[in-house]
């Protein structure tokens, strides 16, 4: 009950119309459906982080994670994306850590599939060990990994630009881009980025039908994220997976929401898609995952068994 009296102050008092006679259940099921809110979750550069931080005060982890997402889709139609750097710590890994590192990254995956990830958008890390090792994440998992403008030498593009999935009532647009600034050539000498603003063009004009809402993974930072989106409108909501991570206050930039979240998953992001974007930054909170959230056990002796991370340089 405390969980669903929050969610609802969150998303500003769902108007109910009221009715002369009590509705019939089939009514009452239509209502419920209309009215429960959509609301996507994110986490930006989650570096290959499952665990808490180990810091204090303890925060973070996917047993928390899923113990959060538990208590907000009994009030909610949830959705859960990721911005890019999901799998790797760094962008350059030793050849002798790399084997475990990848055992690791698709132990992640599996996890990340359970708790419902939509999808992630690439970043420099997630190529550290390159891009058939990313490719081969990216079929095993259940979740797509998007990259509108990334494209191999020979002008093979190796990941999906786009996907359309269904959060509650709303059907969501989440489309991947990747800057152009970050080096992904010097990264992985397999691929080059193109100028996002002329794929997500391309991209946009490829949803038909468009979809209620226009969701964007954008790996890259703050300023060049503006800069794109002033230049070519259609966004409403730009999740940011590059630079500090967290965007605090989230901003508007012409009709797009720009958020982001604490790094290595210590916090998520959360956004009610329903009301975009007439709430505009009154939509999104972040949401620490403190030690007073708990643990879901299985969650947590999975992550357990994972591959240790390397001592951080």
């Amino acid at each position: 009950m405390k969980v669903i009296i929050a969610l609802l102050t969150f998303h500003g008092c769902l108007a109910l119309s009221a009715a002369a006679q009590p509705a019939s259940p089939s009514q009452a099921d239509a209502l419920a459906t209309t009215t429960r809110p959509a609301v996507l979750v994110y986490a930006t550069a989650r570096l290959g982080e499952a665990a808490s931080c180990g810091c204090a005060p303890e925060r973070g982890g996917l047993a928390r994670q899923a113990v959060h997402l538990a208590r907000l889709r009994r009030a909610a139609s949830v959705g859960l994306v990721e911005a890019g750097d999901t799998f790797f710590r760094n962008y350059r890994i030793q050849p002798s850590e790399a084997p475990k590192l990848v055992a690791r990254a698709r132990g992640l995956a599996g996890l990340l599939s359970d708790q419902g990830l939509l999808a992630t958008a690439v970043g420099e890390c997630d190529l550290a060990v390159g891009l058939r090792v990313l490719k081969d994440l990216a079929s095993a998992a259940k979740f797509p990994v998007l990259a509108a403008n990334l494209v191999t030498n020979e002008g093979e593009r190796p990941f999906a630009a786009s996907a359309v999935v269904q959060i509650g009532s709303l059907s969501v647009g989440l489309i991947g881009l990747v800057s152009e600034r970050l080096g992904i050539g010097t990264t992985s000498a397999e691929l080059r980025a193109e100028p996002p603003a002329a794929r997500f063009r391309e991209t946009l004009a490829a949803l038909s039908p468009r979809p209620d809402r226009i969701v964007v993974l954008a790996h890259m930072p703050p300023a060049e994220a503006e800069q794109l989106f002033r230049e070519v409108p259609g966004a409403d909501l730009a999740i940011l997976g590059h630079g500090d991570g967290r965007l605090a206050p989230p901003r508007m930039c012409g009709s797009a929401l720009l958020v982001g979240s604490d790094l290595r998953g210590r916090e998520l992001g959360e956004v009610e898609l329903t009301n975009l974007p007439t709430l505009g930054t009154r939509a999104h909170r972040h949401v620490l995952l403190s030690a007073s959230i708990g643990e879901e056990p299985a969650v947590a002796e999975r992550v357990r068994k994972l591959e240790p991370l390397p001592a951080r340089p």
